[in-house]
């Protein structure tokens, strides 16, 4: 038997699933594909009716207040109870929409009414290109972000944007990371297939680190974009540094035949696509000493650049451990506990991982890199190039 908690919840369950279905229905003056909708209760008879009838009894009770209550409409069949004929209920009908968010104590009501005004406005604006999916994801933008989508919908409907940024679009506010997450949306609502915009190019940063190019008067910094991967840099680097973070990499000290990269964080997996990077005998990385500093050494090494680490260890850690830091720079908490899958750390890099993760751990759980002076940097990779000249590693 189900009781009315049961039924409420399978209620729940069919207006969170099929809502937009109903919405767009009634704001194109249609029926409603999914109500009303029947729901069994039970198909309790014979010999276990009779013994469970006390239970049951109350239960009718339950059902027919609650159908009163609700304008729902029980289905009765009548069963043979103990030599008496019961009518019992085996089917509760809710008749509308309206009648199943009014049933489930939740604030569907004010959401369906709100998402009915959105229904009726995208409706009226685009009649042959409104779906449910469409209408799911346009009820829940925000007021601004919802006003947008429609301005750009209609834009694009009526231009060709092809060969154009998302920032050269003369709408206000439109920009990547908005059409990024409300492409469906926009291209949904405009009809179109694809946008035609152009992204711009990806860049990565670097400086070079040889004394002699740079006192012949040659530039200090330099870039490479990810659409021109093969143009080469002022000279083959011997070492390359990669750095997680803009300010190491900007003021670090000279190395000769060295390039210092910066990562740009979890970026850093760009580097795999430009061959000079990856042809260079010597790369290292120095990054936060830090779980997510450790993770994004695993993710470099995953796209296929097999760096040394250097001042990523437990004895950096307890070095500069006066400059730890109890939070991400934006103030979110520190990853504690079971510690990230990184098969890629060498085994003193996951003792470093497995340490800052421990709950019971008393010591820094991160120290930024730029709280480490670059004279100590520098020295550490000078005697990680000079100790240690052939990297092989083992993971």
């Amino acid at each position: 038997m189900k009781t009315v908690q049961d039924v409420q919840r399978l209620i729940t369950d069919r207006i969170e699933k099929h809502w937009p279905d109903s919405v767009l229905a009634a704001a194109r003056g249609e029926d409603d594909p999914r109500w009303p909708w029947t729901v069994t209760l039970t198909n309790l008879k014979g010999q276990t009716l009779n013994e469970q009838w006390s239970d049951v009894w109350r239960w009718i009770l339950d059902w027919n207040s609650w159908a009163r209550s609700h304008g729902c409409t029980l289905a009765i069949t009548n069963r043979r109870v103990g030599g008496t004929t019961r009518a019992i209920p085996t089917r509760v009908a809710i008749p509308d929409i309206a009648t199943a968010t009014a049933t489930t104590g939740a604030n569907w009501p004010a959401r369906i009414d709100a998402y009915g005004r959105r229904a009726r406005i995208l409706h009226d604006e685009f009649p042959e290109t409104l779906t449910s999916a469409l209408l799911r994801g346009a009820a829940e933008l925000s007021d601004v972000d919802f006003d947008l989508a429609r301005t750009a919908a209609t834009w694009f409907r009526q231009h060709n944007a092809a060969g154009l940024t998302a920032r050269q679009v003369p709408i206000a506010g439109l920009h990547a990371k908005w059409l990024d997450r409300n492409m469906r949306i926009v291209t949904g609502l405009s009809g179109q297939t694809e946008l035609g915009l152009v992204t711009r190019p990806s860049r990565i940063h670097f400086s070079y680190l040889d004394g002699g190019w740079i006192r012949r008067g040659n530039r200090h910094r330099d870039s490479v974009a990810l659409d021109e991967p093969h143009q080469p840099p002022g000279y083959q680097p011997q070492v390359i540094l990669i750095t997680e973070n803009k300010d190491s990499a900007l003021f670090f000290p000279e190395i000769a035949g060295g390039i210092v990269i910066e990562g740009n964080g979890d970026a850093v997996v760009r580097l795999a696509k430009i061959p000079w990077i990856v042809a260079c005998p010597r790369i290292l990385y120095w990054g936060d000493l830090d779980a997510h500093g450790l993770a994004i050494l695993d993710r470099l090494r995953s796209a296929g650049i097999d760096a040394e680490s250097i001042l990523m260890d437990q004895a950096t850690l307890d070095l500069y451990a006066p400059y730890g830091s109890p939070t991400f720079a934006d103030g979110s908490q520190l990853p504690v506990g079971f510690p990230a899958p990184t098969p890629l750390l060498t085994a003193t890099e996951r003792i470093l991982l497995e340490r800052i993760t421990d709950p019971a751990w008393e010591g820094p759980r991160r120290i930024e890199q730029e709280r480490i002076p670059l004279d100590d940097a520098h020295r550490e990779l000078v005697r990680a190039i000079v100790e240690r000249p052939h990297p092989a590693q083992s993971h």
